[in-house]
């Protein structure tokens, strides 16, 4: 029997980006950095190429980053923050985890020293994902708790439910799935109370791949199709693709 997927590792730090899901326009960007003499636009343009490159060309994400934190000055702490945590995303993607976990360290203690609850808990979500890549579970699984807790403690609904997930991936990975079940649940309530149908569909398809590995396979096939549905209605060919390939 082939493995099911989960769906929603290669998006979990999309809530957490510097730069929000709008249209960009790279030349606008490229010439800002070019010819500008304002080192405020300059890093704002390099960070959004920078992002907008990690999943198209990493060798560029890499450039633009860099450039933002030439011309970054060591004691402007927020922004070195920001650098060190798209750096740490970027290695993650590289396959490079303990650069990764390097950087995500670094803003964590940036973020610590400046009291940021918010960049905190960002860096444990960070940090649990490099961890669970490099197959370090018992790491992933405390800086996800440690994230959870934060985003509980501020009331922050949709950090809440990312990490909840986060939870439960790496509760499935470590062959729990009566526990990553119920993490799953959670957080798919959580996004039903924000009605983010996106996110539904990404839990539908976790709770597929959970209960398949439970072989509640009736239950796996609504799950599957619940979020097979979502995904042709917001036109995610991705999402549908990986459902199908599922069932």
């Amino acid at each position: 029997m082939k493995i099911p997927k989960l769906l929603t590792f290669l998006t979990l730090i999309i809530c957490f980006t510097s730069i929000q899901a709008r249209d960009i326009n790279l030349d606008s960007l490229k010439q800002i950095i070019a010819k500008s003499q304002n080192e405020e636009a300059q890093f704002k343009a390099a960070m959004d190429l920078g992002w907008y490159y990690r999943t198209v060309q990493l060798d560029s994400a890499f450039h633009y980053t860099a450039f933002a934190d030439d011309i970054t000055p060591e004691e402007d702490h927020i922004k070195k923050a920001e650098i060190y945590y798209n750096f740490g995303v970027l290695n993650r993607y590289k396959g490079s985890f303990k650069k990764s976990i390097d950087y995500y360290q670094k803003n964590l203690q940036i973020n610590q020293d400046l009291n940021n609850l918010n960049g905190i808990a960002k860096a444990h979500y960070g940090l649990s994902t490099a961890y669970l890549e490099n197959k370090d579970m018992d790491n992933a699984l405390l800086q996800s708790q440690k994230s959870k807790d934060i985003f509980s403690a501020k009331a922050d609904t949709f950090g809440m439910l990312r990490a909840i997930n986060l939870i439960g991936i790496i509760l499935k990975d470590v062959e729990r799935p009566l526990e990553a079940e119920t993490y799953f649940l959670e957080a798919l309530s959580y996004a039903k109370a924000l009605n983010n149908i996106e996110e539904q569909a990404h839990f539908y398809g976790n709770l597929g791949s959970t209960y398949t590995d439970l072989k509640e396979y009736k239950k796996a096939i609504e799950h599957y199709q619940k979020a097979l549905k979502i995904d042709v209605e917001q036109n995610n060919q991705w999402g549908v693709s990986a459902i199908l390939e599922n069932l």
